[in-house]
């Protein structure tokens, strides 16, 4: 009895040491290169003089063509203009990203009432683009009724943020810019990453101590005599 329950122990401390290692190598690479903690940077407009690009609809939709500034695309802020909408259980807004080829990569149908009109409403993206490579971003409209539901662009000739490149509406080239508000999300810097890996590993070893802890202690039978 005496063996078996040596025996076990060992099996099951071997068993803790490795799920610990484990889980030590898991938190660390989630962390880096998989960079599950990011931190949001944002770029959006500033500039005054805001109007509207002109009805939407399935067939009149906008085209803002942009060049990510960083790898991962958390999300992104929109905002849109409108005085009342006619059908609100049938009207979404539909957002869009393609790639330099025209191919879709995102896709999200949002009610437009939860479009506050001319202000900011945020649509969860979390995806990876090429930094640098030029993508787009369409809106369009799908609703039973003929609604006056317009994108917000900035003033013409006011080109911002930095993403922006140039804006269609129905195929024919603007003076403006959408407004919007891109929000990324950034590995942490290297002392960042050193707290975090630094507190994972003072985790592991406190559990390796635990463990060391249980294997030092005796069973009860030999405890007992």
């Amino acid at each position: 009895m005496k063996n078996f329950f040596s025996s076990h122990t060992i099996i099951c401390i071997h068993i803790l040491y490795v799920a610990a290692v484990v889980l030590c190598v898991v938190c660390l690479i989630l962390i880096w290169p998989i960079g599950v903690i990011r931190t949001p940077v944002e770029s959006h407009n500033g500039a005054d003089g805001r109007i509207s690009t002109g009805p939407l609809s399935e067939e009149s939709y906008t085209e803002q063509f942009f060049v990510p500034q960083f790898s991962y695309l958390e999300s992104m802020s929109i905002a849109i203009v409108y005085e009342e909408i006619q059908d609100p259980d049938s009207a979404l807004v539909v957002l869009s990203i393609l790639n330099s080829s025209g191919e879709k990569v995102f896709c999200v149908e949002k009610a437009a009432v939860d479009f506050p009109s001319s202000s900011f409403c945020e649509i969860p993206v979390g995806i990876f683009l090429k930094k640098g490579q030029q993508y787009s971003w369409t809106v369009s409209l799908k609703s039973d009724a003929n609604e006056e539901i317009g994108l917000l662009a900035t003033s013409p000739d006011v080109i911002t943020p930095l993403e922006n490149s140039v804006l269609y509406y129905n195929g024919e080239l603007t003076s403006s810019a959408a407004v919007v508000d891109y929000i990324y999300g950034i590995i942490p810097g290297k002392t960042a990453l050193l707290i975090y890996d630094s507190f994972i590993l003072t985790i592991f070893l406190l559990a390796v101590l635990g463990i060391r802890h249980l294997q030092g202690r005796k069973p009860p039978a030999a405890a007992n005599k």
